[in-house]
């Protein structure tokens, strides 16, 4: 929780770097999936803040699959999928694919 806390601090003084740090060794130290997946949130925001779009991706993937219900994530999911050069028709395939996974959502 602290160092989960950390990095939320330094995201806001933008120090993405070291909040990036603290989240990836917050998520180690939670053994339940969705815990650490909800890191994944976090780091990847940070990771996108400083620039380093793959690995955001890739964090976000692994929070996806909690099936967050907000729309939030899956704003941020498109926009990363765009800036890694995903075309617009990618972007809907890969959204939809996200929808079908969850009837819920």
């Amino acid at each position: 929780d602290c160092l989960e806390r950390l990095g939320r601090v330094l995201v806001k003084r933008k120090k993405f770097d070291a909040a990036a740090a603290a989240f990836a060794r917050a998520a180690k130290l939670f053994p339940e999936p969705a815990a650490a997946a909800r890191l994944s949130w976090n780091l990847s925001g940070a990771l996108d803040a400083k620039g380093d779009t793959a690995e955001a991706l890739a964090q976000l993937e692994t929070f996806l699959k909690l099936k967050p219900r907000a729309g939030e994530p899956f704003v941020r999911y498109a926009k990363l999928l765009r800036d890694t050069g995903a075309t617009a028709e990618d972007v809907v395939r890969k959204l939809r694919a996200h929808a079908e996974r969850d009837p819920d959502n």
